[in-house]
């Protein structure tokens, strides 16, 4: 989550970067909203179900 948010967010300004002057921040930012917030989901699901992340683990993928 930190990669793509601010302050640090160095994913982000990367893709700003690459994207030239037709990146704009507020942009990037609004295409990452369902992205983070899957990303909130999938910690509270560890968070209530931790041997799903013990099991996957343990898989040695």
């Amino acid at each position: 989550m930190a990669l793509i948010t601010p302050p640090v967010g160095v994913n982000t300004y990367v893709a700003a970067a690459l994207g030239g002057k037709e990146a704009k921040m507020k942009d990037l930012f609004l295409w990452l909203i369902p992205f983070f917030f899957v990303m909130i989901l999938e910690t509270v699901i560890l968070i209530f179900f931790p041997d799903i992340a013990l099991w996957l683990g343990s898989t040695k993928l």
